[in-house]
C-alpha cells in the first residue's frame, strides 16, 4: 500500500511503533473524514489504516443491496491487512464506523476500541424505527449536506 492517501481512497499512514489503528468512516462518508484524526495518531507513532467500506466514496446507487454484513467482511479484510504491519491493533470509527468496530471486536482479538458517536440505542427506539421506515418510503436517495468548503473540494460528496 502506498503511504498517504488518494482522492476518496483509503488512508494508509505508516508509523514507527508496533501499534496500529484501524479507523472506519461513517455511513455515506469517505475515509477522508478520518484524515485529521489519522494524521494526529500517526504523529504519535501509530500506523493508521482507514479503508473504504463497500458502497462508499462512489455513487449513492452503489449502496443499494449492500448490508452491514458486507461492511463487517470489509472490516475483517482491513484488520488482516493492518496485522501485517502492527502487533497491537485498536479499532474505531465514527457513527456507523463505530458500530462496525464493535461488531469486529466481538469476533476478532483487538487491543481496544475507539468509538466516536456510535449509535447504540435511542430513546423511543420504536418510534425512531417507524419514522426511519416512513422516511425510507418517501425518497430513495437523500442528499447529505456538506459545508461549502467541503462541497468545493475535489472529491465526490453524496
Amino acid at each position: 500500500m502506498k503511504e498517504g492517501r488518494t482522492q476518496t481512497g483509503p488512508i494508509w499512514l505508516k508509523g514507527d511503533s508496533t501499534t496500529g489503528i484501524l479507523l472506519f468512516h461513517g455511513w455515506t462518508a469517505p475515509p477522508d473524514e478520518m484524515l485529521p484524526l489519522a494524521k494526529k495518531l500517526q504523529a504519535k507513532g501509530y500506523t493508521v489504516y482507514a479503508p473504504i467500506l463497500r458502497g462508499h466514496s462512489t455513487r449513492p446507487e452503489d449502496l443499494e443491496g449492500v448490508t452491514w454484513q458486507d461492511w463487517l467482511a470489509d472490516a475483517k479484510i482491513a484488520l488482516e491487512k493492518l496485522r501485517k504491519d502492527a502487533q497491537n491493533i485498536f479499532v474505531g470509527g465514527i457513527s456507523m464506523g463505530g458500530n462496525i468496530s464493535l461488531l469486529l471486536s466481538e469476533e476478532k482479538n483487538v487491543s481496544g476500541i475507539i468509538l466516536l458517536g456510535a449509535p447504540i440505542r435511542f430513546r423511543f427506539q420504536e418510534m425512531a424505527e417507524a419514522a426511519l421506515y416512513i422516511m425510507g418510503l418517501t425518497k430513495k436517495y437523500r442528499k447529505k449536506y456538506y459545508p461549502r468548503f467541503r462541497r468545493n473540494s475535489n472529491y465526490y460528496c453524496l
